[in-house]
């Protein structure tokens, strides 16, 4: 696989109400053609309520909250067009 970079804010900060939904658009930066695996992304909910389980992500900190990341590759192949 081929490395690229994360580019423009990679890390968000915020408030959900019940049932709210929010889009979080990510961009890259590739620098060469070639194979690239997108899965490296990790998004993190810390929840301030008491209708969790204890089997439920807790951070060390008492902090309750769920931990999201990919486990299957999302690949996409970029291509070198020349006229």
């Amino acid at each position: 696989m081929t490395v690229f970079q994360w580019t423009g804010a990679t890390i968000r900060y915020g408030s959900l109400a019940p049932d709210e939904e929010h889009t979080i658009t990510a961009m890259a930066c590739f620098t060469q053609p070639g194979v690239y695996d997108l899965n490296r992304w990790r998004l993190t909910v810390n929840t301030d309520d008491d209708s969790h389980t204890p089997s439920d992500f807790q951070h060390k900190e008492g902090i309750k909250g769920f931990i999201q990341m990919p486990s299957a590759p999302h690949l996409v192949t970029i291509v070198n067009k020349e006229k």
